[in-house]
């Protein structure tokens, strides 16, 4: 099912707070290496700067060793390399109890779907079918179908984050689904899923459910195959086992 933006978002959110799975306009990233898989090391020239200097602005002292191979280019404790920033649309992933005090804050760039993806692809990227991307629905007339890539997560000082700045609040239901998507990709989710085995006959219940507030009764599941959909969830179930007292 493709998720609506009336579902996802806050159509009146508290802009004096920022909160996690914000959508910002604005905040300089870094993503490295750029445009290349290994990092761009910076030589010093024989009479350049030490590394402390080029530091506070004199990297025309410096080099750039692209070729260099990693048995040999990192032999020092720290290093000097070349990056990419780039002022972005990001999605806020740490917890909405840090960011008022953490110096660091986590975030995830947001990209636009038609633009990145097409056949197949873009039909399991807006359905929030894959595990890394979180899908960010339409929200006529400014706000595209989009996704967050949490496989590019990094962090960003907290002095680039403005209020002002928020795109886009999720609602109560996204961000359920943000918790239960950040929870699949950073760790086993709690539950048996469609594609496990049932390991023990008994009577159990969907958490997916519980979290949604959704109260459906439990069920009697036998071992022998795996995991049914669930009634309401589908193939999105998570099934726990459920002691049952006599």
């Amino acid at each position: 099912m493709i998720p609506t933006g009336a579902d996802w978002y806050d159509p009146s959110p508290d802009v004096s707070r920022l909160e996690q799975g914000d959508v910002l306009e604005g905040v300089p990233v870094v993503f490295a290496p750029p445009r290349s898989k290994r990092w761009i090391i910076l030589r010093p020239h024989p009479q350049g700067s030490p590394i402390e200097e080029a530091e506070r602005g004199l990297p025309k002292n410096f080099r750039a060793d692209v070729d260099a191979k990693f048995a040999t280019a990192w032999n020092k404790p720290e290093e000097l390399v070349l990056a990419r920033a780039s002022v972005e649309r990001i999605m806020i992933v740490s917890q909405s109890c840090d960011i008022s005090w953490r110096r660091h804050i986590l975030v995830a760039p947001v990209g636009q779907c038609e633009r990145d993806f097409n056949g197949e692809t873009l039909d399991h990227v807006v359905k929030n079918e894959v595990g890394y991307l979180f899908a960010l629905p339409s929200a006529p007339p400014d706000f595209p179908s989009s996704y967050a890539d949490l496989s590019r997560i990094t962090a960003v000082h907290n002095s680039y984050f403005r209020a002002d700045a928020l795109v886009k609040r999720l609602s109560s239901k996204g961000m359920i689904e943000l918790q239960a998507c950040l929870t699949d990709f950073f760790g086993r989710p709690i539950g048996f899923n469609v594609n496990d085995d049932v390991p023990q006959d008994g009577v159990y219940g969907c958490i997916s459910c519980f979290t949604a507030g959704r109260l459906q009764p439990h069920q009697q599941i036998s071992t022998g195959g795996k995991f049914p959909e669930c009634g309401a969830c589908g193939s999105k179930a998570l099934w726990i086992k459920i002691p049952i007292v006599n």
